[in-house]
């Protein structure tokens, strides 16, 4: 029966283990409870490595079993008496916890301090025993002895003399050589046990009052062991020697632990200790610190989340608010523990980042020498919106020396909507080496809520020039409608008087949301020559562009400049629904405007094409666009470019006719027919819309399209009835019924007005999986294709399709021809329907168990000699499909 722990009563409440004597190889022990005050027990703990979890070992435990670590098997085997009348108390975690609680778990854990420190001694168990180990132990043993014998208040004098007395004696024995060296190497063995990285030691050996160390039978005291590396010559690593200077001896005072035992320098000394869990590197070592530092730190919880673990320490050790840091401060409990040294500045700018200004105010005032400002903090700091003013101050008073305040943390303070004037006050004291820089002026234009009064500061500290007014400010100075009018007042009537309006400023002024206020600050009085790029920039001014391009046209040279296809084209791009800006070139200049290639294309990319056309009162346009050959019409169609291909090889003069079925244009696209569109033909290549191809899932043999499979696939029922009523053929080339298959209406309306349904029509369906219309095609006596179709439904793994083809009679052992329909299968030659289906990129067991069930040749193979397993083992690599078809019998 497998032993289970009862549950602990009372919070001072926990397990000790009564270890019975005796030789066997049953390690037989009781474990009890206990309330009693830990000061009157008299109990052993032991501090010892778990070791590996993958070799299992078994103890009894009040008469029932309890499965254990192998190590701690032999350990126990060590630490019982001989003699079975005589017992031994002990704690030991492993057992003493219930390892499955996890809220036991942390509880027990908070309690480990005052467990060791209350233990009569703590066995610290390095772990099985080796010769050169035994004989370092051994002269360990006789130099404490030795030493012991003159008393260890005259340590000093004698230690030296005693091991040299250990040392000659060994290597008088005839049966030890090279004592020395056997014993460095026995050291340097015991110091790369895991028992010295492992995190819960450093604690249980910290707070052990007495102690001794044990590797097998054999055992010394703590002080002989601690000198051990002095005596042999060694120099041990750091953290060795910092888990040794911990060791109960006489030692203990003057070392680390007489120190700083904040939780902060006790994790940055034991940082690289190891544990399986990663917050025990954090919860192992919080029983190191002083009493002072421990009493506030947050309990111990083992369901808690890691980064909530690291959190929590953080808050702990800079004395913040937990809630004020973010979850992604550290990603890692090893990324938090190597960057320890960084931690108070990383942390200093979450807190500002978070605009948390009393944490910042009090992880200042915590740790003044950890910290240095630096330009990031300074740039959060002015960027607060919250508490700028107060966290850029906090900041500079903190400062100790001189401050350098760079451009771009001006600039941020520039860009502050609540505080910007407040902030920079503050900063331009100390940025005496910062001259009047268009950035900081462009950030200042920017802000909306504090454009005017922030810049009004700039100018009064920077005292700038005119020349500061550039393209780029005005632009900013545009764009900015809430302050806009203000800034223009600031900068063009009390910045130095007058400023110089140059082809770029005015370019930006046309092409920016703006109203006629503003334009009257950039072109009134000015004589400024508006040119061709001017014109085209206003047509980008979706807000104001009618009335920029009416103002030009009434009040600049606007009205003087050349209509080129350029411009005109420009001014049709730009609009979308609005035909204000054309009908404005129109009545201003109408008569020089004339229909090039380039206007041509615009109005071809324009979704209301025909009402463009109108405009011009000519039907020039159309004839234009009909008789444009397909190496024209290719590089434009409809916006954005490359979205659409137009070939057109049967037809050349009616490229427009795929435009018009696309945009459902129906105007356009009976003008199209009248004009001699051709409906019958097709396009050699598939179409593109929208980033997808319409018709990417068909067979080869219906890549060519033909505008009424075009209009079906769209689904636009109206376009439908025109290209029928123009007598387009409703069964020509690859039928229109595929197109339709998801479309309710407009496949019954194809099917009432004569489509034929035929072969084609259930390739296309088996293919696409669409098992209704499947259905609808063998109940309407479809049977040729049947066989195909079966190769292109398993190829796509559409099982229920399958199952529908294989009762209509498709057969099961057909093979691929090297053509079919003019499609070539080169590589399929000879295939089966198993080829086909172990081929597809959805592959499935299912599908697979379907057709051997239903007659397949499982070794069956191809011209070029493969089988179904060949292809699943070294085309597709499909693992199931491979253990599926060995299953049932493949080779």
């Amino acid at each position: 029966m497998e032993f289970a722990h009862a549950p602990l009563e009372g919070d001072n409440a926990f397990r000790l283990l009564r270890l019975l004597g005796g030789q066997g190889d049953i390690v037989e022990c009781e474990l009890f409870h206990t309330n009693t005050n830990y000061s009157k027990l008299h109990y052993e703990a032991v501090s010892y490595c778990w070791g590996s979890k993958q070799r299992p070992g078994t103890i009894l435990i009040n008469g029932q079993t309890l499965l254990v670590r192998e190590s701690l098997v032999g350990l126990l085997k060590h630490l019982r008496h001989a003699d079975p009348t005589k017992n031994r108390i002990i704690w030991i975690d492993a057992v003493c916890i219930d390892q499955q609680n996890k809220i036991e778990q942390g509880h027990q854990v908070q309690q480990m301090r005052r467990i060791y420190a209350s233990a009569r001694r703590v066995i610290f168990w390095l772990g099985e025993t080796t010769p050169n180990v035994t004989l370092l132990m051994t002269a360990l043993d006789l130099f404490n002895r030795t030493v012991k014998s003159y008393g260890w208040h005259r340590l000093a004098i004698v230690e030296q003399s005693a091991w040299e007395l250990v040392v000659k004696a060994l290597e008088a024995h005839p049966a030890i050589l090279n004592a020395p060296g056997r014993m460095r190497e026995a050291l340097h063995d015991l110091l790369k046990r895991p028992w010295f990285r492992r995190a819960w030691i450093i604690q249980e050996v910290a707070n052990a009052r007495r102690g001794i160390v044990q590797c097998g039978k054999h055992v010394v005291a703590c002080r002989p062991f601690t000198l051990a590396p002095r005596l042999l010559g060694i120099q041990a690593n750091q953290h060795c020697c910092n888990v040794l200077d911990a060791m109960p001896t006489c030692s203990r005072t003057v070392s680390w632990w007489s120190e700083d035992r904040s939780l902060f320098s006790i994790v940055q000394k034991f940082r690289y200790s190891e544990s399986t869990l990663d917050r025990d590197r954090i919860y192992a070592l919080r029983g190191l610190c002083s009493f002072r530092d421990d009493r506030n730190f947050l309990g111990v919880d083992y369901e808690q989340p890691v980064q909530q673990v690291i959190n929590d320490a953080i808050a702990h050790m800079c004395m913040c608010d937990r809630r004020s840091l973010p979850d992604s401060l550290y990603p890692s409990m090893g990324a938090f523990l190597n960057d320890l040294e960084s931690m108070h500045l990383r942390v200093l700018i979450a807190l500002l980042k978070s605009d948390n200004i009393d944490g910042v105010r009090d992880i200042l005032h915590h740790y003044p020498t950890s910290i240095k400002i630096t330009p990031l903090m300074l740039s959060y700091a002015v960027s607060s919106i919250h508490h700028g003013p107060g966290l850029t101050k906090l900041l500079l008073d903190f400062c100790q020396g001189p401050i350098q305040i760079s451009e771009q943390i001006v600039i941020a303070a520039c860009m502050n909507e609540a505080h910007a004037p407040a902030v920079c006050n503050l900063l331009l004291p100390y940025a005496s080496s910062i001259g009047p820089s268009l950035g900081i002026f462009i950030a200042a234009a920017r802000n909306p809520a504090q454009g005017r009064p922030i810049m009004s500061c700039l100018i009064k500290h920077f005292r700038p020039s005119e020349t500061i007014v550039t393209a780029e400010l005005s632009d900013a100075i545009l764009l900015n409608e809430k302050a806009r009018d203000e800034l223009i007042d600031i900068i063009f009537q009390r910045l130095a008087g007058s400023v110089q309006i140059n082809q770029d400023i005015a370019l930006g002024a046309a092409k920016t949301p703006s109203d006629l206020m503003s334009l009257d600050a950039f072109f009134a009085s000015k004589q400024l020559v508006v040119t061709e790029e001017i014109l085209i920039a206003t047509t980008q001014n979706r807000t104001w562009g009618p009335k920029v391009l009416e103002y030009l046209f009434q009040k600049t040279t606007a009205k003087y400049l050349p209509m080129s296809g350029r411009l005109v084209a420009a001014v049709i791009d730009a609009i979308e629904y609005n035909l204000d800006l054309l009908q404005l070139f129109l009545d201003y200049r109408k008569q020089d405007i004339s229909i090039c290639d380039e206007v041509l294309i615009s109005i071809l990319r324009h979704p209301e094409a025909l009402r463009i056309l109108n405009l011009f009162q000519d039907e020039k346009g159309i004839l234009q666009m009909t008789q444009t050959t397909p190496a024209t019409m290719s590089n434009y169609a409809v916006v954005p470019p490359l979205d659409w291909t137009f070939i057109n090889i049967d037809s050349e003069g009616h490229p427009a006719l795929w435009w018009a079925i696309d945009n459902a244009q129906e105007a356009l696209l009976q003008a199209l027919i009248r004009k001699g569109a051709d409906l019958s033909v097709h396009g050699p290549r598939p179409i593109i819309k929208h980033g997808q191809r319409i018709d990417d899932r068909e067979p080869m043999r219906y890549s060519y399209a033909h505008p009424l499979y075009l209009a079906t696939k769209l689904g636009n029922l109206s376009i439908i009835k025109v290209l029928l009523d123009n007598v387009a053929d409703i069964n020509q080339g690859p039928t229109s019924l595929v197109a339709a298959m998801d479309q309710d209406k407009s496949f019954q309306f194809l099917l009432e007005h004569g489509a034929r349904i035929n072969g084609e029509l259930l390739v296309g369906a088996a293919y696409y999986g669409n098992i209704s219309v499947v259905k609808f095609a063998i109940e309407n006596g479809v049977r040729d294709e049947l066989d195909y179709a079966l190769f292109l439904a398993a190829e796509n793994c559409h099982i229920p399709v399958v199952e529908n083809l294989l009762e209509a009679g498709a057969q099961i052992k057909a093979r691929i021809p090297n053509r079919i329909n003019n499609r070539e299968y080169p590589y399929r030659s000879s295939w089966t329907v198993l080829h086909c289906a172990v081929f597809s990129k959805d592959a499935s067991p299912d599908l697979i168990e379907l057709l051997i069930k239903s007659g397949a040749e499982l070794n069956a193979r191809g011209d070029f000699g493969e089988t179904a397993l060949d292809i699943a083992a070294h085309v597709t690599r499909n693992r199931s499909v491979y253990e599926c078809l060995l299953k049932a019998g493949a080779h």
